[in-house]
Formats: C-alpha cells, sequence, structure tokens
C-alpha cells in the first residue's frame, strides 16, 4: 500500500516542484513545501489499493 503513496509523492514534488515551489518535509500525509516565504501543503490519502487522494490548494502556480 504504502508503494502507491511512494509514487504519489514523487508525482506530486515534481509536479509542484515545477511551479518552483521547493519541497521542504513530509509530514503523516503531509508534503510541506515554500516558495517566496509562503508555504503550501499538499496531502495524500490512500482510498483503495488502486487509488490515491491527493488534496493541493488551487493557488500553487
Amino acid at each position: 500500500m504504502s508503494n502507491g503513496i511512494t509514487i504519489a509523492d514523487e508525482n506530486i514534488k515534481q509536479m509542484i516542484g515545477s511551479s518552483g515551489w521547493e519541497f521542504k518535509e513530509k509530514d503523516g500525509a503531509g508534503l510541506f513545501f515554500e516558495k517566496d516565504g509562503r508555504r503550501l501543503i499538499a496531502t495524500t490519502q490512500m482510498w483503495t489499493g488502486k487509488y490515491v487522494l491527493v488534496k493541493i490548494p488551487g493557488d500553487f502556480k
């Protein structure tokens, strides 16, 4: 199960990082990023064995 979360985390880091956000840390289900003094938190949740729900604030770009 954690493999699906790991893959999702890496995809999230790549997607958000491409918009200039710097990954800082992972704490539980949250991935913390910073850019220009702002903080962004993306969260993941394993829904089933095949699906990971991801929540990312809409203003990340």
